[in-house]
């Protein structure tokens, strides 16, 4: 759903921050939302920026939509 997605990004976009101290725009990253909660990630940063991995998770607890998401240097 759009608000799985939504939370995913945005967990995503915190993740990362860190390591480009940005905005990072929303074309910049890529996911896709698995059953069990998982969710791929692939980013397109900026050309001299750090290689990051990124993994995101999601779950649903009455009613609301959590999320978490890590990033590391490769």
């Amino acid at each position: 759903t759009y608000a799985k997605r939504f939370a995913a990004k945005e967990a995503v976009y915190k993740a990362i921050d860190p390591f480009v101290g940005r905005y990072v725009d929303y074309r910049e990253a890529a996911l896709w939302l698995a059953p069990d909660g998982t969710a791929t990630v692939e980013l397109f940063l900026r050309e001299g920026e750090p290689r990051l991995v990124c993994e995101a998770r999601l779950f649903e607890f009455e009613g609301h939509v959590v999320s978490f998401a890590r990033a590391t240097k490769v």
